[in-house]
């Protein structure tokens, strides 16, 4: 239950992210108004930063992220259940079975194959 719940919230914030990444730069005045902007260019003294983070190329290149955050999530989408088994069998539960309280979920497929 809990690697489908990690999983879920994994797609959840790699969606959200990737829509930030991919509009903020183009739909909001708060790019070019950045107050964080103002505070590094005025502590490195580098009067040419503000030009070159408002550029449309660094904004093409912050919607790049965005789009490959969308098709990461959407990809773990489609692999839900691939991406919940591995997650199961990284922590040393299997798929199928229950857990029991002596079990160690911590043990990992490699070491309980060579004890």
């Amino acid at each position: 239950m809990s690697a489908k719940v990690t999983v879920v919230i994994y797609i959840l914030v790699t969606l959200e992210i990737g829509l930030l990444l991919l509009f903020l730069p183009w739909y909001s005045h708060y790019w070019e108004e950045n107050i964080f902007l103002y505070l590094l260019t005025e502590k490195l003294n580098a009067s040419w930063l503000p030009s070159v983070i408002t550029s449309g190329w660094v904004r093409g290149g912050v919607s790049g992220l965005g789009l490959f955050n969308i098709l990461t999530g959407i990809r773990e989408i489609s692999n839900f259940r691939q991406s919940v088994a591995a997650l199961d069998l990284r922590f040393g539960r299997s798929a199928t079975s229950s857990t029991s309280p002596n079990e160690d979920h911590w043990e990992t497929p490699d070491q309980s194959s060579s004890q």
